[in-house]
């Protein structure tokens, strides 16, 4: 079967807007890490909004109908967001200010920054072919293992703080290193954190996290059944070696 993760469809209203955002960086890390292919469609990487169409004053013939989505995209924070020098077919999007490409491009801690290393980290050998998704009490994890390294993806998907324990996913890495973290987040890049400790995530907040390998040890059902056997075969010769 095959995986496909759009961050947002062609017509709809841009992450930003339909969620917030506060939401961003956690759709688009989801995008990023699930199982399959990821499209980030244009402007959820800035965390650009939609649209006000009540604002349109140009009268002009357009061969598609105007839609909030299909706000020009903002290169920059000029009077036309650097999109034309004529003036655009459609409103600029209100955030257009600040979320703007050069803004953002020029900021390792923006949203595109963080996209950066989420999309870095797809090609290394952290980014196992296996995956593991796990709810923690508000918050989704997805455990990418199987490589010679480890990543966990934990996002807060609920309006409301919420407190995870990475621990009750079976055979992760004692300690993991932030490799990026959402905007605002509490959480420092390359900082290390304990997996027995609790981690608490305010609403949409997000953090990537790398490791070491997935250790999977512990006894499987076969060692189980080969103990008990082990542990009979003990009791009869003992009982034997008594009479």
């Amino acid at each position: 079967m095959y995986y496909f993760h759009q961050t947002s469809g062609t017509n709809e209203s841009r992450t930003a807007t339909r969620y917030g955002s506060d939401m961003v960086d956690a759709v688009n890390l989801l995008a990023l890490n699930l199982p399959g292919s990821a499209v980030i469609q244009q402007g959820d990487e800035l965390a650009a909004a939609d649209t006000i169409l009540e604002w349109a004053t140009a009268t002009g013939c357009w061969p598609i109908r105007g839609y909030p989505a299909a706000a020009p995209f903002p290169w920059d924070d000029s009077p036309t967001a650097g999109f034309t020098k004529g003036q655009p077919w459609l409103p600029l999007a209100p955030n257009y200010r600040y979320a703007n490409a050069k803004a953002e491009f020029a900021n390792d801690f923006s949203h595109v920054g963080v996209l950066r290393v989420a999309a870095a980290l797809r090609k290394s050998p952290a980014f196992g072919p296996h995956v593991e998704i796990k709810r923690l009490n508000g918050a989704v994890a997805i455990l990418r293992w199987g490589s010679a390294g480890s990543l966990l993806l934990i996002s807060n998907l609920a309006k409301e703080p919420t407190e995870v324990q990475p621990s009750r996913i079976p055979g992760i890495p004692a300690e993991m290193t932030v490799a990026t973290s959402s905007t605002g987040s509490s959480f420092s890049v390359a900082s290390h954190i304990v997996m027995e400790k609790s981690l608490k995530l305010a609403p949409g907040e997000t953090v990537l996290l790398a490791g070491g390998p997935r250790h999977c040890g512990g006894p499987g059902p076969v060692d189980k059944i080969a103990n008990k056997l082990s542990e009979g075969w003990q009791k009869i010769n003992k009982y034997f070696s008594n009479s």
